[in-house]
C-alpha cells in the first residue's frame, strides 16, 4: 500500500492574507480546489497504473483500487490517496474462456489447468480434487516503480508549499 499526502497549508495562508471578511468564500474555494486536485490526482494514478499493468482503467475504477480520503486536522485539510496493489481476481479482468490448457482471459494470458465455475476462475491447490482457490492476476514491479516515480514529485510539491 502506498499513500501520498500533500499539505498546502502555508500556500493557502499566504493567499488569504488581507482578505478579512471573506473566510467563507475562501473555505469554499479551497475545498473546491482540493476536490478538483484530488480527482485529477486519482485519474493520473489510475492512468499510470493502467499503463504499467495493462489493466484497463475501468477495471481499476470499478474495483476501487484507488481511493481518496480527506481529513480535517488542526493544521488544515489533508488529502490521502490510497493505492491498492493486492492481486486482482483473474475473472474481473474480462470474460473467461475455456481452452484445452485451462482458461484464457483476453490479453492477460492463459491460466493453465484452471477451470470456470459460475463465471469465476479457479485452480486446484494440490493434487486432490479439493481444495481449490480463485485465480489471481498480480500487479508487477513496473506498477510499483511507476507509483514511486509519481510519489516523489507529489511530495516535493507538498514540501514547496510549507
Amino acid at each position: 500500500m502506498t499513500t501520498i499526502a500533500l499539505d498546502v497549508k502555508q500556500a493557502v495562508k499566504e493567499l488569504t492574507e488581507g482578505l478579512e471578511g471573506k473566510e467563507q468564500a475562501i473555505r469554499r474555494a479551497v475545498a473546491r480546489a482540493d476536490r478538483k486536485f484530488s480527482a485529477w490526482a486519482e485519474r493520473q494514478i489510475r492512468l499510470i497504473v493502467s499503463r504499467a499493468s495493462e489493466i484497463p482503467q475501468k477495471i481499476l475504477k470499478d474495483n476501487r483500487r484507488i481511493f481518496v480520503s480527506k481529513e480535517r486536522t488542526p493544521d488544515g485539510l489533508v488529502t490521502h490517496i490510497w493505492i491498492g496493489l493486492n492481486p486482482i481476481y483473474a475473472d474481473e479482468l474480462g470474460r473467461p474462456v475455456k481452452t484445452d490448457a485451462g482458461v484464457k482471459i483476453g490479453r492477460f494470458g492463459e491460466f493453465y489447468q484452471a477451470f470456470i465455475i459460475n463465471n469465476k476462475v479457479f485452480y486446484r491447490v494440490g493434487r486432490d480434487r479439493f481444495p481449490i482457490a480463485r485465480a489471481v492476476y498480480a500487479f508487477n514491479d513496473p506498477v510499483v516503480q511507476a507509483i514511486e516515480r509519481m510519489e516523489l514529485p507529489a511530495q516535493k510539491l507538498s514540501l514547496d508549499h510549507k
